[in-house]
């Protein structure tokens, strides 16, 4: 019986007759020693032959044939055979990601050579790696997890007898790290090449190093959906002296038709006023004025041909929404306008007069905090009902999801149900949701770049590329026609860059460093002198001296510290990783999650400009006395948290008075969960994670934490000289007025306190230290998101000590200065050292509990009372 809602197991009808490719995980991992190669290579080949008499299998072996890569089978793996490299460019549809993988499996299978045969396949996402473990496990008729597996970050579906191994690109620099021979291994395909990841371009360098010293052991094997393979081609003739061999296989899509915000404007009578808040000015509320949608998809159709092919012009009204519309913000009132109107249709195709069920539709967002408005918008959408669209599956897709959310959308929904497919650039290649007839494009992803004013990489919003545009339309037409709703103009779509830039380009390069490190024994910079592109050194030596800063490297040389050794583990910023990392250790990891949480995500506090005074005496409220942005933040996101239990009119009414946008505190909400899922894995947090909240009402250690994540980004204030005045009780000092406090920092001299900060208005400081998360420089140099710091958390997290003895002053990397005694100073130091000595530990054995250590109870106890 077929349920209203996709199942967890996902079964393939027409092939497999009921017979699930997805079961309980096979457990182990692939021993060598623990099969006999040979008899693997007889049952292997014995399997494939019955396998390709057998019936069943005719109507897979024909739909394979179909595909336009199964025409070079034989060049292709000729070339892979002769040459230790091959590139090859395959257009979209032309089955390069699952046959190419299985064409090598075969070929040893049928040689006798199976048993032996380990091929690992990359992908730069997981869901790609799940989805294509599933496709071609179910054209050979056989589970996950036994000759196909896949392994994903938190998730692994593989065995001893796995032959093909799809997995993510950081599954295979995890293993090079412990195994850099890749022993057992004989090929390696690195798919969707073209990314240009800072994971897959490094990936590109150990493999090339890998085939210079063992003389090409591994067949190497690069595949890209683009013509821009020359770059590749070139790197691997440098380092190796043979030119790879380059093969093209031409793709196969059907008919898409392409609408641009022009016609879909047109089109639906959709108008955007002046005083929308979709237009330009976003000054007032929103005032979307829609006419009827109840036009047949062929008046669709008959308009956009007469439109392109005798070029007339647009309605006036079109033309002034054109005008006024802010094409960079979600239209999620367009959006489901244009489901509901594709949902009430039945599409006709003119060129070949096809006719369709109802099809499903993808719609791309920038992230998941996009999707789960949308999510929500429809799934009680009253418009879709009046449109007749009763029950819908409304599936979110995003990295965040777990590997069973994921294979939800793969399912073929009930007759009578319409399924919408929410999902982020995820789903732009290497799978195939094979229902889809129609692709909304909102033309918006979130891609990683360095953000300077915090020192941070951030995931920021942006305009695609012309590539991903072309990627993301050929997901309408890869089984069938279709039709692609893109909600930009084509005057944006023409100012689009034509390829997205290469990730070391454009993110910070600490992370990158981290990885090479811990991979290499080599200099950081003459490593990355030879990848595919190499960054400015200059970003090199800033990278690499601010994870000395952070001591992740040894300030001497370029050698990883214990904590370095953690935060090489972690897929996070190197100073928000180690903020969660000394969370975890001070027992403070709640309200570290929230700050963490929120350094790569929009604003959380907003100032209207009619209402900027109470908004700031909001957030001054909710920093209570504590002089710190970081603690109002924490307070905020605990009191959303609690609102939210009294349902939606508490929360609105607690976010509308606090003056917080609801967008970034769920998007907050998601990341915490991304990084305890990090932390778990890594060993840091046991199942109950109450045993690390001991401190996490102590704002003094929760700050200390900041400060440790965040040296030496500190400021130091300079209050005015003191003044007096005189009372009927006497003289007293005069308190300082907020403009006449000073802050400096050590790189940029003179700075100002940001209207934004709490302590804007603060005319005195108990402690005369700042720790800045987030400067922005425009006329002048200003500090937007600060806390006020005791002096021992600069002593224990700071960097290098030294005692000037004469003055009885003890001074931290050539600045920062305290009055203290040189025994307070050595103290610091053997403190220092027996905290590297538990990370260390830890490194050894994740299990290991330091939080409950002496050490650490010592370390709180001063953070708690300053020394007092």
């Amino acid at each position: 019986m077929e349920r209203d809602s996709p199942a967890g197991v996902i079964v393939e009808r027409n092939i497999t007759r009921g017979y699930s490719i997805w079961k309980r995980k096979i457990p182990g991992r692939y021993k060598w020693d623990e099969i006999d190669c040979a008899a693997e290579s007889t049952r292997l080949k014995d399997d494939w032959e019955r396998l390709q008499t057998s019936r069943q299998y005719a109507d897979i072996m024909t739909s394979r044939r179909s595909l336009p890569v199964f025409k070079r089978k034989s060049e292709i793996l000729a070339g892979i055979s002769c040459n230790p490299v091959t590139i090859i460019c395959g257009e979209t549809g032309c089955g390069k990601s699952t046959q190419i993988p299985q064409y090598v499996l075969e070929k040893e299978i049928e040689m006798g050579n199976g048993g032996s045969c380990n091929i690992m396949c990359t992908q730069p996402r997981r869901i790609s790696a799940l989805g294509l473990a599933a496709r071609v496990a179910m054209e050979r008729n056989e589970v996950v997890g036994r000759v196909v597996g896949y392994s994903v970050r938190l998730d692994s579906c593989c065995s001893k007898f796995t032959r093909l191994l799809f997995c993510t690109t950081g599954i295979l620099l995890r293993r090079m790290l412990s195994d850099p021979e890749l022993e057992g291994v004989t090929h390696v395909i690195v798919d969707e090449v073209h990314e240009r990841t800072l994971e897959s371009d490094l990936l590109l360098l150990l493999l090339r190093e890998h085939i210079q010293r063992t003389r090409g052991k591994i067949r190497v094997i690069l595949m890209s959906a683009t013509a821009e393979t020359s770059l590749f081609a070139d790197y691997f003739q440098q380092g190796l002296g043979l030119r790879p061999e380059l093969l093209r296989v031409q793709g196969f899509t059907f008919p898409v038709r392409e609408l641009h915000l022009d016609d879909v404007l047109e089109l639906t009578g959709y108008k955007v006023t002046k005083n929308s808040r979709f237009a330009t000015n976003k000054k007032a509320k929103s005032e979307v004025m829609t006419t009827s949608a109840s036009n047949s998809f062929d008046s669709w159709e008959s308009r956009v041909v007469e439109n392109s092919e005798t070029n007339m012009e647009y309605s006036e009204a079109t033309m002034r929404s054109l005008d006024t519309v802010d094409e960079s913000v979600i239209n999620y009132e367009l959006i489901e306008l244009l489901l509901s109107t594709v949902f009430s249709l039945e599409p006709v195709d003119d060129t070949s007069n096809w006719k369709a069920e109802a099809g499903s539709v993808l719609v791309f967002l920038p992230g998941m905090m996009e999707i789960s408005k949308l999510q929500a918008r429809l799934q009680n959408s009253k418009q879709l009902s009046a449109y007749g669209v009763e029950r819908k599956w409304v599936l979110a897709l995003h990295g965040s999801l777990s590997s069973e959310q994921q294979k939800r959308v793969f399912v073929r929904p009930p007759r009578g149900v319409r399924k919408v497919v929410l999902a982020t650039n995820v789903a732009e290649t290497s799978i195939t949701i094979d229902d889809i007839l129609y692709v909304i494009d909102t033309g918006r992803h979130k891609e990683m770049s360095y953000d300077h004013s915090k020192g941070l990489s951030c995931l920021q919003e942006t305009w695609v590329s012309k590539a991903s545009c072309k990627q993301r339309a050929g997901r309408a037409g890869r089984v069938q026609p279709g039709c692609c709703l893109r909600l930009y103009s084509k005057k944006q779509f023409k100012a689009f860059d034509d390829h997205q830039l290469p990730e070391i380009q454009r993110v910070s390069l600490e992370g990158l460093c981290l990885k090479v490190k811990s991979l290499l024994q080599s200099k950081v910079q003459s490593t990355l002198s030879k990848m595919p592109t190499p960054p400015d050194p200059d970003a090199v030596i800033a990278a690499v001296q601010s994870l000395k800063d952070i001591n992740a490297f040894d300030a001497e040389n370029e050698t990883l510290t214990p904590l370095g050794r953690h935060l090489t583990q972690m897929p996070v910023d190197a100073r928000v990783g180690k903020m969660l990392v000394f969370g975890c250790m001070l027992k403070c990891l709640d309200p570290v999650l929230t700050i963490a949480a929120s350094m790569s995500g929009r604003p959380v506090f907003f100032s209207p400009q009619d209402n900027r005074e109470e908004a700031r005496l909001a957030k001054l409220r909710l920093s209570g006395t504590s002089k710190s942005d970081h603690i109002a933040l924490v307070a905020a996101y605990n009191g959303w948290i609690t609102a939210r239990r009294d349902g939606w009119e508490a929360e609105k009414d607690y976010c509308a008075s606090n003056f917080l946008s609801r967008e970034a505190l769920a998007s907050i909400e998601a990341s915490r969960e991304d990084y305890l899922n990090v932390l778990r894995e890594l060993g840091f947090v046991p199942g109950d994670i109450s045993s690390l909240e001991g401190s996490s009402n102590s704002v003094r250690v929760i700050k200390a934490v900041v400060c440790a994540g965040f040296y030496p980004k500190i400021a130091r204030v300079r209050h005015p000289e003191k003044t007096y005045v005189q009372t009927e009780g006497g003289t007293v000092p005069k308190l300082a007025a907020a403009h006449e406090v000073q802050y400096f920092t050590r790189l940029d001299g003179r700075v100002f306190l940001h209207p934004a900060s709490v302590n804007f208005s603060a005319g005195h400081f108990e402690s005369p230290w700042l720790v800045v998360t987030d400067m922005v420089k425009t006329s002048k140099v200003y500090a937007r998101e600060t806390s006020m710091v005791p002096a021992y958390s600069l002593l224990i997290f700071g960097g290098s000590i030294s005692v000037r003895h004469e003055r009885q002053m003890i001074v931290v990397d050539g600045w920062l200065e305290f009055e203290a005694p040189a025994r307070i100073a050595v103290l610091i130091k053997e403190l220092r050292k027996r905290v590297d000595a538990l990370l260390l530990a830890k490194t050894g054995n994740p299990g290991l509990d330091i939080s409950s250590s002496a050490v650490v109870a010592a370390l709180l106890r001063l953070l708690e009372t300053d020394g007092f």
